[in-house]
């Protein structure tokens, strides 16, 4: 209404504030990135840097950048569980699905190897819900030497849910 780009309806315009944990600089560029798209859409997003205590007063009601992942099935149960409601960063919106919820009791109950077809249903069932929107992925990469052997049985470790030198006792000077 007052031709500023940003869509106007019953008086009130479409913007909000995002929070990011100020310091984490690629969560604040992602931030600022998703404030640039959203202009050309007609929305308002105003990044917004906060400590953690700061966020997590706010974490059910904020829209908030969190950097989260693991190649662990785990995270997929702290993340969609309707048990791990509120329990410290896991499920802040409360999600509750009781198809996803038995999905995931399913996968728990299977063996590691035979779990992962079910681990992979559980984002899926979820999906027409949108608990999480999920706006970018960081690929990181890691420079090794030849004169180290991380062996055919080494995972790769994703910052996020583990540590680069997690596995480092198992690592072997080439001969």
């Amino acid at each position: 209404m007052d031709n500023d780009g940003i869509l106007e309806k019953d008086g009130k315009t479409a913007s909000f504030i995002m929070s990011y944990r100020a310091g984490n600089l690629p969560s604040e560029a992602m931030a600022l990135q998703i404030s640039e798209q959203a202009k050309e859409m007609g929305i308002n997003i105003t990044p917004s840097g906060k400590s953690t205590d700061q966020m997590m007063a706010s974490i059910n009601t904020d829209p908030m950048i969190w950097a989260y992942g693991s190649t662990d099935p785990y995270s997929i149960y702290c993340m969609y569980d309707s048990e791990m409601a509120h329990v410290a960063f896991n499920n802040p919106g409360s999600y509750n699905n009781s198809a996803v919820d038995d999905m995931i009791n399913k996968a728990m109950s299977e063996d590691l190897e035979s779990s992962y077809d079910s681990w992979s249903q559980v984002p899926k069932l979820a999906e027409d819900d949108v608990p999480w929107i999920w706006v970018g992925s960081i690929d990181y990469v890691f420079f090794v030497s030849d004169d180290v052997d991380f062996s055919e049985d080494t995972h790769t470790i994703y910052p996020h849910g583990g540590d680069v030198w997690g596995n480092v006792c198992d690592w072997k000077p080439v001969k």
